[in-house]
């Protein structure tokens, strides 16, 4: 008897989960001078497993060539829906049914139900498939998904559930159940289910940041910690992983930890990106022409990074540097994204295309510096900068942690986020801007400032501290020194931004465990930027966030005149409020420990002429101090450049840069 591999065989294995073993099987198998259509049929599917739909496709069109009948032309439907050309899909179930109807046809016809929003014949169809035969598991998971589309939770994880005592160990079911746990908050019973995915052989590190991340969103404290821990361990680990990242680094105040994660998520880039194309090498350009600058972001909107650099954008000098844009932003229609379009000579939209296309068509651009303005946050395509479409690339402005990596030659800092001391963490060398590395500019809102408490919800009388800070940054640790200001301080009043009515309530009830009455909370809802700005004129002071700095928020409250208290810890996360204080020309407001920035409240708090003396600085500092001038932050990048690009030609390695005021 023979022992050479089959299609069972193929099957066999794939059905055992090993994937790899059965495409090399397939691969085996196929001659390509005999077009055989279950061996194309099968591989395909395969294929389309493995995420590889391009092949997949063409195995399947050699199929249909091949005579393959309707069995073809059913994958073939089901390739499109996978890509969500549902309609593209609706001939061929057609002519697949005219051959006659069996389940393979029927399967496809309920998701193609389900991508047409017909949620209920999808779950028709799927329930009918699940009698037929109840060991088909695909079925089952129609079945589920179609309940959470009609926001049947609990009929759905009902279906997962049984899902899973039938077939245990299937992957697939678990991840989507605690998905769905976690879609309704229950976080403990979703890290449960995930644990049960670890220990079959997923890894969960992304699922689990992302929980770490929601926890925090809402200020759910009670296993903060514990989820913070269990990444931070896993991150320890030596090997590539992808995560949310501002679950640890705004959670942990720990330079070596955030070198970590940039390892782990350069490896995974690595991994990813090993067989792709690259362009071939280039040459910073000749000294005589203007210097190429590529803008690498998808947040070019109504988002911190778009708002914060609009101006420094539109001061660039067009006479000696061209800035090109390559944009991936949702289009969100604001005014900022407008601005931002205006301000840039050449917009590219690559939000269409892949890695690949992408980074030859900045390589054909001759991009002498690729700024990467993202990182690695939810809005990455570092997979672009990793195929090294520019001489020289840098990491500004999204990310505040290294990428770890060999295809990033600097980051753009300064000497308050990025002390000498940290070097020995990143990769990057640090170019030191001259006052703070955080863009903002005069285009701010300049109405009159609101002081109208009653309007506000807020006391008519005693000291009211502002902390406006997306919920996730607030952290038990700064809550307590809040609550401790809040005891020393009579009468006084803490006022937060109502992200979500589940912190709001979360707060409260720390605020009751902390011994103080959650009305002395007052919650701010969402307003536009003018009336945001203009309510800063009721608080007295502002109080950041540690061990991640509220620095968007910080430069709200500075640029309404309020005196904001910061605490800078040892990592960059921790101390861009601080480089934002000390570019205000305010460093006796910089605090270096959780005592003496709660000393520092306290004490301010009682000395309202030094409040007024704080407010009148802060008010002329929009026309005089470096935080909010463009032209300087313009020029200052623009040196950066044209050094970067001096120590290229005289073929010198990347070192740190320091610009001089």
């Amino acid at each position: 008897m023979s022992d050479a591999p089959t299609l069972n065989t193929a099957r066999a294995r794939e059905a055992a989960g090993d994937l790899a073993g059965a495409d090399a099987i397939y691969r085996a198998l196929h001659n390509p001078n005999v077009a055989d259509p279950a061996l194309l049929i099968g591989w395909s599917r395969l294929r389309r497993r493995l995420g590889d739909q391009q092949n997949a496709a063409a195995m399947l069109q050699a199929a249909e060539r091949a005579g393959g009948g309707s069995a073809v032309l059913v994958d073939m439907a089901g390739l499109l829906i996978d890509q969500g050309r549902a309609d593209d899909a609706t001939p061929l179930l057609r002519r697949a049914a005219q051959a006659g109807r069996g389940p393979g046809l029927d399967f496809e016809v309920a998701r193609w139900e389900s991508a047409h929003g017909r949620h209920e014949q999808a779950a028709s169809l799927f329930r009918a498939l699940m009698k037929q035969d109840p060991k088909q598991v695909a079925p089952r998971l129609g079945y589920a998904r179609s309940q959470i589309a009609l926001n049947r939770l609990a009929d759905a994880e009902n279906a997962y559930n049984a899902l899973l005592h039938r077939d245990p160990a299937n992957m697939q079911a678990m991840a989507e159940l605690a998905g769905l746990l976690g879609r309704q908050n229950r976080f403990s019973d979703a890290v449960s289910v995930y644990d049960r995915l670890e220990a079959a052989g997923a890894d969960v590190v992304h699922e689990i940041s992302q929980i770490a991340l929601a926890v925090m969103f809402l200020c759910m404290w009670d296993n903060r910690a514990a989820l913070l821990d269990r990444l931070a361990v896993r991150v320890a680990r030596q090997r590539p992983c992808v995560l949310e990242t501002s679950a640890l680094l705004a959670g942990r105040d720990d330079p070596a930890l955030h070198r970590q994660i940039g390892d782990r998520l350069a490896g995974a880039m690595r991994m990813v990106s090993a067989q792709r194309e690259r362009p071939a090498p280039r040459s910073v350009g000749l000294a005589d022409r203007k210097l190429r600058i590529g803008y690498l972001c998808g947040t070019f909107t109504q988002h911190t990074i778009g708002i914060g650099f609009a101006g420094v954008l539109e001061a660039h000098d067009r006479d000696r540097f061209d800035i090109i844009a390559y944009d991936y932003s949702p289009e969100d229609g604001s005014a900022v994204r407008a601005r931002i379009k205006q301000a840039f000579p050449t917009w590219v939209d690559i939000s269409t295309i892949g890695p690949v296309p992408a980074a030859q068509r900045i390589a054909a651009d001759e991009i002498d510096v690729l700024v990467d303005l993202n990182g690695y946050t939810e809005r990455t395509r570092t997979e672009i900068i990793v195929l090294r479409p520019a001489p020289i690339q840098v990491n500004f402005l999204g990310y505040p942690g290294t990428q770890a990596d060999d295809w990033t030659d600097y980051v753009i800092a300064d000497a308050t986020v990025l002390p000498e001391s940290e070097y020995p963490h990143w990769t990057e060398q640090p170019v030191l801007m001259p006052a703070t590395c955080i863009p903002n500019d005069r285009t701010r809102p300049t109405h009159e400032p609101e002081t109208d408490r009653f309007a506000q919800e807020l006391p008519a009388d005693g000291v009211v501290f502002a902390a406006f800070a997306n919920p996730f940054r607030i952290s038990p640790e700064i809550f307590s020194a809040w609550m401790d200001i809040l005891r020393a301080v009579p009468g006084s009043a803490l006022w937060l931004f109502e992200a979500n009515t589940t912190m709001a309530a979360n707060l409260r009830a720390a605020a009751q465990h902390h011994d103080i009455d959650p009305d002395r909370l007052v919650f701010a809802p969402s307003v536009t930027m003018e009336q945001h700005i203009a309510r800063h004129g009721c608080a007295d002071l502002f109080l950041d966030t540690f061990p991640s700095s509220s620095h968007t928020a910080v430069a709200d409250a500075l640029w309404a005149g309020l005196p904001t208290i910061t605490c800078a810890g040892v990592s960059w996360p921790s101390r861009t409020g601080a480089s934002l204080v000390n570019a205000a020309k305010l460093p006796d407001l910089v605090t270096h420990s959780l005592q003496a920035y709660t000393s520092l409240a306290i004490s301010l708090a009682g000395d309202p002429a030094l409040r007024a003396s704080l407010r009148t600085h802060l008010l002329k500092a929009r026309d005089t101090a470096p935080l909010f001038d463009a032209e300087q932050f313009a020029r200052g990048l623009e040196s950066a450049y044209t050094t970067m690009a001096e120590r290229a030609r005289a073929g010198e390695q990347a070192t740190a840069i320091t610009i001089e005021k």
